[in-house]
C-alpha cells in the first residue's frame, strides 16, 4: 500500500491535541460508540484527501451498496467519486460525490454552490443523478438549506457517526487491500495525465474551448462531448482529418460526424477558437 498517499505525517503533538479535544467533546455527549468515534477521528485527522476519498467510497459501498470509483484529481469537474448500482427493476442509477477533507472550519454555502455550479449541467441532462457532498468537518445551517433546495445529500462527521452502517477500521483496511492495485493504477494514470496536460497546456486549452463551444451548440454536458483523457488522446494523435479522428479515445462515427471537424481544425490550424 502506498502509505504516503493515504496518510499524512503532521506535527504529532499538535495532531494529538486536536484529536483529544474533539474526542473529549464527543465523549461528553454520552451514549456514543467510542470505537466508531476513534475510527472517525482517525479518518478526519490521519488521512490525506485521497485517503478520505477512499473512506467515502468504502462508506458508500457499505451503506448504499453501490459500486464506487475514486476519480478525484486533475480537472475532476467537482467529481471525486462516481458510483453506480441497479435499482429494484434493473435500471441503472448514478451518483457523484465531492469530498473535502477539512477540519479547520465548517463547510459553508459558497463551497456547496461552487460544487453545484460545476455539475449543474449533469443534473440538468441526467435528472436522476444523485449528488453528495462529503466532509470530515460539519455543514453550516445555510449550507444545509442550500443543499436541501438543490437535492444534495450531505455526508459529514455526524452523518458517518450516526448512520446505521457497519463501518470499522478493520473493514476500511480490508477495502484498501482489495482495491490497492486499482488505486495505484488510478493515481499513476492521474499523475501521468496531469504531467501531460501541463506539458501541452496551450493546445489542451484550445481543445477545451472547442469542447465548450460544441457543448453549448448541442446543449449537452461537457463530459458528453469529451473528457480530459480524450482531449489528451487527441493531442497525442493530432488528427488532421475526420477519418483520423474516429477511434481516438473511443470517439465513434456519430461523434465524428457531429463535431469531429471542429476538433480537427485545432490541429490543421484553421479556425482556431479565440
Amino acid at each position: 500500500m502506498f502509505q504516503k498517499d493515504l496518510y499524512i505525517t503532521p506535527n504529532t503533538k499538535e495532531l494529538s491535541n486536536f484529536k483529544r479535544i474533539r474526542r473529549e467533546a464527543l465523549l461528553s455527549l454520552g451514549n456514543l460508540d467510542m470505537d466508531k468515534v476513534d475510527f472517525l477521528l482517525h479518518v478526519s485527522y490521519d488521512l490525506t484527501p485521497l485517503g478520505f476519498e477512499c473512506f467515502v467510497a468504502y462508506f458508500l459501498q457499505e451503506h448504499f451498496k453501490y459500486k464506487t470509483q475514486v476519480t478525484g484529481g486533475y480537472n475532476d469537474g467537482g467529481i471525486d467519486i462516481k458510483w453506480i448500482r441497479k435499482d429494484e427493476v434493473g435500471n441503472t442509477e448514478y451518483a457523484i460525490v465531492q469530498c473535502k477533507r477539512w477540519n479547520a472550519r465548517h463547510i459553508g454555502v459558497s463551497e456547496i454552490a461552487s460544487f453545484y455550479g460545476k455539475i449543474v449541467d449533469i443534473r440538468f441532462h441526467h435528472p436522476n443523478t444523485q449528488l453528495f457532498y462529503a466532509t470530515t468537518s460539519y455543514m453550516t445551517g445555510q449550507a444545509r438549506t442550500f443543499m436541501a433546495e438543490k437535492n444534495i445529500t450531505y455526508l459529514d462527521f455526524d452523518t458517518f457517526l450516526n448512520v446505521d452502517a457497519y463501518i470499522t477500521r478493520e473493514g476500511f483496511f480490508e477495502y484498501l487491500q482489495q482495491h490497492t492495485l486499482e488505486l495505484m493504477m488510478h493515481k499513476h494514470d492521474k499523475d501521468q495525465t496531469q504531467l501531460f496536460i501541463d506539458t501541452n497546456r496551450d493546445v489542451f486549452e484550445l481543445l477545451k474551448q472547442v469542447r465548450y463551444q460544441i457543448a453549448s451548440e448541442f446543449h449537452v454536458p461537457l463530459h458528453d462531448v469529451a473528457n480530459s483523457r480524450q482531449l489528451c488522446e487527441l493531442i497525442r494523435h493530432a488528427p488532421l482529418t475526420v477519418n483520423e479522428f474516429i477511434g481516438i479515445g473511443g470517439f465513434d462515427t456519430r461523434k465524428a460526424a457531429l463535431y469531429g471537424q471542429k476538433f480537427v481544425e485545432v490541429f490543421s490550424g484553421r479556425n482556431l477558437p479565440r
